[in-house]
């Protein structure tokens, strides 16, 4: 991409965070929801690099996956309409290109599980199933149990669990129709916002253009997902636009670890001064 005509790019590489230390502290002192610090990785190094270069817009991709792609799920609705060669096609290409090392029977049982599990048996999983039961969540976390009870934990982790889903989608489109309604779709955007504008950065998201979002959620699942590759339908109007070897490829790699370990190593005092100097007992 850095190699395209008329392309005037920054790059950052996780060696580098040391020089964005004094920015960082911004972040640190005006951030006031305990969120943001979520995206202390990229997206925050993002906005740093922004700044310095006089940039005072900034597109990104969110949530581009959501509107111009489909979860994996959708093998299930395949599998329930009855297109079992269509089925197996297509977790064929999710194997090979996701996960090489699973055996494709363990991705179609998985599937047909989730295609043909009568409602009760699905309540039954996850209410008596020790893994999805809220207590679960918080027993071994460092959230001190009397605050967790004071502030009733347990409920907000059920009325989430209940918001989530709470009419299993039937079709295909249904299911890409929730993921677009899902509420972190929205606190995802004002978390980016609140964090940008710390820096006088001002976001903004093509991919939530109302009439593209409508135009993709119209559009037939094969040109969302095929055979594994996602966003099919992105690959297509980009041809000759991008780098062939960018367009074509399978996935991205996600680089957000290794800038998280970097900022995590450039703050370790600060972090060990905050675990051992500033947690009340009383929470934690």
């Amino acid at each position: 991409m850095l190699r395209m005509e008329g392309l005037d790019g920054s790059t950052v590489r996780p060696d580098e965070l040391s020089s964005f230390a004094a920015d960082f502290e911004d972040f640190m002192e005006q951030s006031d929801d305990l969120m943001d610090n979520r995206i202390h990785n990229v997206p925050l190094t993002m906005y740093i690099a922004a700044r310095r270069r006089g940039v005072k817009i900034m597109l990104d991709g969110i949530p581009g996956d959501n509107v111009v792609s489909q979860g994996m799920g959708y093998i299930a609705f395949l599998m329930r309409a009855g297109k079992w060669r269509t089925a197996v096609s297509e977790a064929v290409g999710i194997s090979r290109i996701y996960d090489p090392y699973r055996p494709l029977w363990e991705t179609l049982y998985k599937s047909a599980r989730a295609a043909f599990a009568p409602a009760w048996g699905r309540w039954l999983w996850r209410n008596i199933h020790p893994r999805n039961k809220p207590s679960e969540a918080i027993k071994d976390s460092i959230i001190d149990p009397g605050f967790a009870q004071r502030v009733d934990v347990l409920g907000r982790l059920e009325t989430r669990r209940r918001n989530t889903h709470p009419t299993p989608p039937t079709t295909i489109r249904e299911a890409q129709f929730d993921s677009l309604n899902a509420p972190y779709i929205t606190a995802a955007l004002e978390r980016y916002d609140r964090v940008a504008a710390i820096y006088s950065i001002e976001t903004r998201h093509p991919f939530m253009d109302r009439r593209l979002v409508e135009f993709c959620l119209a559009l037939p699942w094969t040109k969302k997902v095929h055979r594994g590759f996602s966003k099919v339908v992105l690959r297509e109007v980009t041809a000759g636009l991008i780098p062939e070897e960018v367009r074509s490829t399978p996935y991205c790699q996600h680089i957000g670890r290794f800038f998280s370990h970097a900022w995590f190593t450039l703050r370790q005092e600060y972090i060990e001064d905050t675990v051992n100097n500033h947690l009340r007992p009383e929470y934690v």
